[in-house]
């Protein structure tokens, strides 16, 4: 699922509530669709039973850095990881020797492709 300014904060509060008792949440898409505040409230209250997450809504400062000898600012990010029924790793699943592979090349030949055509098939619109 796409992270668009329609689909900010889809899993909020509202549509928390709207969900059985008990449920989990895996969130393995965008970290802005879901509200990070929400998702801690019906955690701590017991309506969420769990949360698995390799995204965060603000993971740029967090994700992808080597942050062992500093302390994280981002208190929302710290009482997350704070919570015994959360489950939190990177997004990486585009690290593999494959995908960066794939990713540069696919840059390469869409950029060979605008200079040559004018556009390319991976233009987005």
């Amino acid at each position: 699922m796409p992270a668009t300014p329609d689909d900010y904060h889809l899993i909020g509060t509202e549509n928390l509530n709207k969900m059985k008792d008990g449920s989990y949440i895996i969130n393995t898409a965008r970290g802005a669709l879901v509200d990070t505040k929400a998702l801690i409230t019906a955690l701590r209250s017991g309506k969420l039973a769990g949360a698995a997450l390799d995204t965060y809504e603000n993971e740029s400062d967090i994700f992808n850095h080597d942050l062992s000898n500093q302390e994280i600012k981002d208190e929302t990010f710290k009482e997350l990881l704070s919570l015994d029924n959360v489950l939190v790793t990177p997004h990486v699943a585009f690290y593999t020797e494959t995908a960066v592979k794939n990713m540069v090349l696919i840059a390469l030949n869409s950029a060979k492709s605008v200079c040559e055509d004018g556009t390319a098939s991976t233009v987005v619109k």
